[in-house]
């Protein structure tokens, strides 16, 4: 059965983008191979080959995972996990779009939303401009999780959009806080957004709530 492997594979994805791996090259390559068992004995789901894409988009292949992601082939169109993660890797690619609609869709088959689908739709939508729904998508992660980075430094952003100064410089505060230890623009940096021009907007919008020193 392939669904113990592709698991296994989102698994260890997961703990390198969530900053918990010890080396994380070696999870990533992990991930890899487990999801290539994965496809080996017949993966209908489309997870294998989207975990796949994921680890290339990790790696910084956005060529690679842009290829890959285009060639995913979902025969039992019943796995939120897989349209949760094709969504994840759209965002980095730039199709905002496209990430807001899998991530919806990713939502309608679990009963019980993970707070991550909504909050790579609120940065995807944060990205294509649609800021007030970022904003309350981001809020509505932070009251069930109050200490999800990517949803504060999402709402933080989207607030220096909207002209929200105070309240920016508040949910700044808040990320300084509760992640004093964390280097807010290297995490910024280390995301794999194939975009320049997208990191350097979200930069800016952290740097004008104080979250980042404009000296750094």
């Amino acid at each position: 059965m392939p669904f113990g492997h592709v698991l296994s594979a989102f698994a260890n994805w997961m703990g390198v983008s969530s900053g918990w791996a010890r080396d994380p090259e070696a999870t990533l390559r992990l991930a890899n191979d487990q999801a290539q068992h994965g496809l080996e004995v017949g993966d209908p789901t489309g997870m294998a080959q989207t975990v796949v894409a994921a680890v290339l988009m990790s790696e910084g292949r956005g060529e690679e995972a842009l290829e890959a992601i285009e060639k995913v082939d979902i025969v039992r169109p019943t796995c939120d996990v897989t349209y949760g993660l094709q969504g994840s890797v759209r965002r980095y690619l730039g199709e905002w779009d496209q990430a807001i609609d899998l991530e919806d869709r990713a939502m309608r088959l679990t009963g019980v939303n993970k707070p991550w689908y909504p909050t790579v739709k609120a940065c995807s939508l944060l990205m294509g401009g649609q800021l007030e729904q970022a904003a309350s998508i981001a809020e509505m992660v932070i009251e069930h999780q109050p200490n999800n980075l990517e949803a504060l430094l999402v709402l933080t952003a989207a607030q220096v959009e909207m002209g929200l100064e105070r309240r920016a410089r508040a949910t700044g505060r808040l990320v300084k806080e509760r992640y004093p230890g964390v280097d807010v623009e290297a995490w910024l940096a280390a995301n794999p957004y194939q975009s320049p021009e997208v990191v350097e907007r979200w930069r800016a919008d952290l740097i004008a709530a104080d979250v980042i020193s404009a000296a750094s």
